[in-house]
């Protein structure tokens, strides 16, 4: 029965599918979760290096562009008077900051090789 719960639980994580942390508690010994824990605990280690500061401007400009067109739906979904004309120029702000993300990135990638490695 608890082979079973975790040969499902192993197929999930294979498929890409989220398992529940309260999952594992459930479908292993105290023993095995605190071994999982620990396993756990040295792989985030292994890739938690600091991301570098070109990729944070990136993220950065990302939300807000993402921030921009989320106003921009939101607003575009109520009416307003001039509702139009503010919607035009939300679009073309939302354009804006997404191009700007994109040439960073295209920045990024002709002169920072090694941040693709």
């Amino acid at each position: 029965m608890i082979s079973d719960i975790i040969n499902c639980l192993l197929n999930r994580g294979k498929s890409s599918d989220d398992v529940a942390l309260r999952e594992l508690k459930s479908a292993l010994t105290a023993d095995e979760y605190l071994e999982f824990d620990e396993i756990w605990k040295d792989e985030k280690e292994k890739h938690a290096e600091p991301k570098p500061p070109e990729i944070f401007k990136y993220e950065l400009l990302l939300k807000k562009a993402v921030l921009a067109d989320s106003k921009m739906n939101s607003y575009s979904n109520k009416i307003y008077k001039r509702s139009e004309d503010v919607i035009k120029k939300l679009k073309r702000s939302v354009d804006v900051t997404f191009e700007c993300a994109l040439e960073y990135l295209q920045e990024l990638q002709s002169t920072k090789s090694y941040l693709w490695v």
